[in-house]
Parts: C-alpha cells; sequence; structure tokens
C-alpha cells in the first residue's frame, strides 16, 4: 500500500534536503484503522530521472504492529512504476495536448542533456506517457468537473471550451483523436481550476490528495492507496 509523502515536492527539493528529510511515521492505519501502531520497516531505493538530474530516492517502509500490513510512503513528485518524475511525465502531455508537435520532437525537449550517459525519455516512452493519459482523460475530465460542481465552483466550468488537441488528427481512430481531445480540455480546465503553471502536475497532486477522487495520475498501473477506495482509473 502506498501512503504519499508531499515534502520535499519536487526532486530538486529533494536533493537539497535529502540528508534532513526524515519522513513521519502515519498515525492511523487505513486497513485496521488502529493509532500510533506503525514501525519503521526499513527501506528501498527509486531512481528518479529528470532532464539532466538522475538520482536515488529513499522510500521509507512502515510496518503496522497490530494487523501486519506494510506501507510505503512515496514522494508525490514520483510515478509508481515509472523512473521519469511528475514534472517530466507532465511536460510531455501538456505539449502534446496544446501544440503540434511530435513524440520524436518532444523526447528531445524533455532531455535538455548535455551529457547521452544520463537516462532520458526516448520518443516511444513519450507516447506511452500521453497514451496513458488519454486512455482515461474522459473519466477524469467528468470527476473533475463533478468536483468543481460539489464545490460550487460552476463558473470555472463555464470558462472552459471543447477541447481541442492540435495533434488529434494524426490518430489512427477516431476513438483515439476523441481521446486527445478529451486531454486537451482535461488540461485547459486543470489550469483554470489550479491556477498554477503546470496544470497537470497540480492534477497529480489533486488526485493524490483528495478523498473524492484518489487517484494516483501519472501511473500506468492500479495501485492500492491509503484510502478505503482502491481505484483502478489512474493517470499515468
Amino acid at each position: 500500500m502506498i501512503i504519499p509523502v508531499f515534502a520535499p515536492s519536487t526532486l530538486v527539493e529533494y536533493l537539497k534536503l535529502r540528508d534532513e528529510i526524515e519522513v513521519s511515521r502515519p498515525a492511523l492505519c487505513p486497513e485496521c484503522e488502529a493509532s500510533e501502531t506503525f514501525w519503521r520497516h526499513g527501506f528501498f531505493e527509486r531512481q528518479a530521472v529528470e532532464g539532466e538530474l538522475s538520482v536515488k530516492v529513499r522510500i521509507q517502509r512502515f510496518l503496522c504492529h497490530a494487523c501486519g500490513l506494510a506501507v510505503s510512503c512515496l514522494f508525490a513528485f514520483l510515478v509508481p512504476y515509472r523512473q521519469f518524475t511528475a514534472t517530466i511525465v507532465a511536460k510531455a502531455v501538456e505539449d502534446y495536448a496544446s501544440e503540434e508537435t511530435t513524440y520524436r520532437r518532444e523526447a528531445g525537449e524533455l532531455s535538455a542533456l548535455n551529457s547521452e550517459g544520463t537516462p532520458k525519455p526516448s520518443h516511444a516512452q513519450v507516447f506511452r506517457f500521453v497514451d496513458c493519459l488519454a486512455r482515461k482523460s474522459e473519466h477524469l475530465l467528468f470527476q473533475l468537473q463533478k468536483e468543481l460542481v460539489m464545490q460550487g465552483n460552476l463558473e470555472k466550468l463555464e470558462m472552459t471550451g471543447q477541447g481541442q488537441c492540435p495533434n488529434a488528427y494524426k490518430a489512427q481512430s477516431l476513438d483515439k483523436a476523441k481521446s486527445l481531445n478529451y486531454t486537451s480540455e482535461l488540461m485547459q480546465l486543470a489550469g483554470i481550476a489550479f491556477a498554477m503553471g503546470n496544470p497537470m502536475a497540480e492534477l497529480q497532486a489533486h488526485f493524490f490528495k483528495a478523498v473524492e477522487s484518489w487517484q494516483a495520475v501519472f501511473s500506468v498501473r492500479a495501485l492500492k492507496l491509503s484510502n478505503p477506495q482502491t481505484m483502478n482509473h489512474l493517470i499515468f
């Protein structure tokens, strides 16, 4: 089971603070709901890649001594089952959804490397980033619209138009073109809802935090998160 950790919020910030970081033990077990029962249970390392940075990130694990549940405290700037950070994945999706480009060109822009020795996303990986989100964009768009209605933010919904992805014409099926347009509309709505410079990354953080839509936005697999719900609709 994964419990997201929101500080530090970026890989660069993690690098600056990693010798000082101490992840707090969860106060309440999400499985048996016992309090103050978690003990430290070792750690593992995840490789995180962002541009020229390739860093091993330590992930703290805890064990509930009431029910035996093991949890991993994953920093929210990481993407489950991917080495590239949420910033990289989000930027790839945003660019493809908002401007005419190619997967190969986007891969080169995302890498920005001075050395060929550092891992970087290939055009095939960029394709998978975009395709993964496009497949679930309609569901995520509906979920975000629902939350804005529940919060009484109808004016934000009225500010969005029908999404038009400039690369949708390249799609080899009508369904794929439709999903790319939903992705463009989702990005547009996320930009209005969160008023931040990186709307897809903010959407990732939002779905990690919000109980109503507890989802790992950029993951390719189903995860069990520290919430009574088990969500199969994961974004990346």
